[in-house]
């Protein structure tokens, strides 16, 4: 099973799982001597091997120092010192933190807490939603929108969609947890990155379609349908999904609701539950405000 942190970990009534798959901070190390001491004692101690990689980089609109801290099953970044085109002295101070909390254990999640004690005006820039269905890959469609949209097939990891541009707030991403982190059960992951606020999810969630079995062209009613009708969903029923709603997209905006519920009767759309998604943005905020990330996981 996947190893939640328990507790930014909600279920829904179909057994959906949400959590937060990943987090990114901005801040600023505080002027205090402590502050100062502290967050360059971490990273300048020789002794933490784990520290694995270093970059300098000297470009504007860049932050001068990255730092790559590997974890037991992920790694950390840790960004510092803006090369602003300016000369504030704020640029000097900045800090953006990337991490995953789904990933970490309990010491690795202290040592975040422990680097939050140093930082000050701590903001959530963004952080990436995962919705775990407990249903084959195979079965979950995204469908296409006004983004940019990416399709993927690799061998080992499956299918994988995309919506939007990476490291932007209207990114979605499905793909085949199951594969991805060799799991016994069959599990498709929807992760949607977006600002810790719940008109902000829903503004950018995608539609996803999930076939189920499909409902025997004999029971529905076709009263209002004419034979040109019956023989054009009897044509798309043979389509994929993406093709469907691509065909219904190019047909009068009155036909296509006519027709939707036929072409598409072995499809139901995935209804993201807001009680939970607004649950794992207080867990965040909290954990934020409190400079305490809490640390209690589950598999």
């Amino acid at each position: 099973m996947i190893p939640y942190n328990s507790n930014c970990c909600f279920k829904d009534n179909n057994s959906y799982i949400y959590s937060c798959d990943n987090i990114r901070l901005k801040a600023l190390v505080g002027e205090d001597e402590d502050c100062q001491n502290g967050f360059h004692c971490f990273f300048d101690n020789p002794k933490n091997l784990r520290i694995s990689d270093v970059v300098t980089r000297v470009s504007l609109g860049k932050y001068r120092y990255m730092w790559n801290v590997s974890c037991d099953k992920t790694t950390y970044t840790v960004l510092y010192w803006f090369n602003g085109y300016d000369n504030a002295q704020e640029n000097k101070r900045s800090v953006i933190l990337d991490f995953n909390p789904n990933k970490m254990n309990d010491e690795e999640l202290k040592e975040i807490s422990y680097l939050l004690r140093f930082l000050v005006d701590v903001q959530i820039v963004r952080c990436d939603i995962a919705v775990d269905i407990p249903i084959p890959r195979k079965y979950v469609h995204l469908i296409k929108d006004n983004r940019t949209y990416e399709y993927q097939d690799h061998n080992e990891n499956g299918i994988t969609e995309y919506l939007g541009s990476r490291n932007n707030t209207n990114f979605v991403k499905v793909y085949d947890k199951s594969r991805e982190s060799s799991l016994d059960e069959a599990i498709t992951r929807v992760e949607i990155t977006c600002e810790p606020v719940l008109s902000e999810f829903i503004k950018h969630s995608p539609t996803v379609l999930i076939e189920h079995e499909q409902i025997s062209l004999e029971l529905l009613e076709y009263d209002n349908l004419n034979s040109t009708h019956m023989a054009f969903v009897s044509v798309l029923k043979e389509l994929d999904v993406q093709s469907r709603i691509k065909a219904l997209k190019s047909i009068q905006r009155r036909l296509r609701a006519k027709l939707s519920p036929y072409v598409l009767s072995d499809t139901y759309r995935l209804e993201f539950d807001k009680t939970c998604v607004d649950n794992v943005f207080r867990w965040l905020r909290s954990c934020v405000y409190n400079k305490t990330f809490n640390i209690s996981s589950q598999s």
